[in-house]
């Protein structure tokens, strides 16, 4: 059997064709994509391709952009806290210190300033005379530890005796140490009680009849106990009653140039209203 061969012209028809193609192929993989290359969105499965983006450009200076929000896009706003989450509450604040003003009665360095009067008016119908007695003291009490104070008392008793026959005038100056308690009962009643201890002087002058004198020297043993009600503010009225007892000598002036003398010993109770405050 014996076989043709084709005709050159046709073989290289063959080959221009195919170098044509070729080439043809290869500038085309070399061009970027062009939308018609792209698949058809409604192709089920088959999400589109979105074309590359191109980068901003440079700012003048050189620098590089800073990604996030810029000043014209205006303050950032934090968001909201989730609802579970409760915000911590804010300290208390500190209580403010004391001042002096704020200090509490019968506490050491306690300072306590007052005193009272004293007003009698005795009458005896059976002679026809008649007692005028006012008194004076004042009172000073300082706390050297809590409840205990040592306190002191200054006293004047001014007194007139007046008869048909005659007229006598006395003046009872006299001290009275008073270390005591004050402990409280309520929210502004305390209790206190002081032991008394003291000296008292009497001057006394009898006119109309003999310019008869007499002078007293006595001490006086007793003691006082009571309450003091807090009113306002360090202000404070004190209620007590006070037994005590008087012991000394008394040396009378007769004026015939020899004096007369006797012994004092008498028990007297008082009831005392007075007035004080704090510092």
């Amino acid at each position: 059997m014996r076989t043709r061969n084709p005709p050159k012209g046709l073989l290289a028809l063959a080959a221009l064709v195919a170098v044509v193609v070729l080439g043809a192929a290869s500038a085309r993989a070399q061009l970027p994509p062009s939308p018609s290359d792209a698949p058809p969105a409604d192709r089920p499965g088959v999400r589109p391709t979105a074309p590359p983006r191109t980068p901003p450009p440079p700012p003048p200076d050189g620098r590089r952009p800073v990604s996030g929000p810029t000043a014209s896009s205006g303050p950032s706003v934090p968001p909201p806290p989730p609802p579970d989450v409760v915000p911590p509450a804010p300290p208390a604040p500190a209580p403010p210190p004391l001042a002096s003003a704020d200090k509490i009665f019968g506490t050491r360095g306690v300072l306590e300033l007052g005193g009272s009067f004293d007003f009698a008016v005795q009458v005896d119908h059976v002679n026809d005379a008649t007692w005028f007695t006012l008194g004076l003291d004042t009172y000073a009490g300082y706390f050297v530890s809590k409840y205990f104070t040592l306190g002191l008392y200054l006293s004047v008793y001014f007194s007139q005796n007046k008869t048909d026959e005659a007229t006598s005038w006395s003046v009872t100056p006299g001290f009275l140490a008073a270390p005591g308690v004050a402990v409280r009962l309520a929210r502004r009643v305390f209790f206190y009680a002081d032991l008394l201890g003291g000296l008292y002087g009497r001057k006394a002058v009898l006119n109309d009849i003999t310019a008869n004198r007499s002078v007293d020297l006595y001490g006086a043993v007793g003691g006082e106990v009571g309450v003091k009600v807090r009113m306002s503010g360090r202000f404070l009225v004190r209620f007590g009653v006070r037994p005590i007892y008087y012991i000394g000598k008394r040396e009378t002036d007769t004026g015939t140039g020899s004096n007369f003398h006797s012994d004092i010993g008498w028990f007297n109770i008082m009831f005392r209203i007075g007035f004080s405050g704090f510092l």
